[in-house]
């Protein structure tokens, strides 16, 4: 019984966030270029399709001896999102002078 009702309130606290999230209006500035980077699923496979998060990016140029783990850490990413994000097969190939995307803010996760 416990179980039906915990599962009952992870719902209904999926539907209310979906549905806030729904309302969410995010402004663009004109220089930048919407993305997916961030998908949301339930545990074992429970049926919801992963929920893309559009966001605001911009270019930025690699330094020399900068890495994508600092990178995605200065903006709120995980290395793994700031390598799908700009479609990168091997984080550690990038280069000094690569123009990668990234947020147009840090993310707040």
């Amino acid at each position: 019984m416990k179980r039906i009702k915990l599962s009952l309130l992870v719902v209904i606290f999926l539907f209310a966030f979906a549905a806030a999230c729904s309302e969410l209006q995010v402004s663009v500035p004109p220089n930048s270029t919407p993305a997916v980077v961030i998908s949301v699923s339930t545990p074992e496979g429970a049926g919801a399709t992963p929920t893309p998060l559009r966001i605001a990016t911009k270019e930025y140029v690699i330094k020399p001896g900068e890495t994508l783990t600092e990178i995605a850490s200065r903006y709120g990413l995980t290395v793994e999102e700031l390598a799908a994000l700009n479609g990168i097969d091997n984080p550690n190939t990038i280069r000094a002078g690569q123009v990668i995307k990234v947020p147009v803010r840090p993310l707040n996760k």
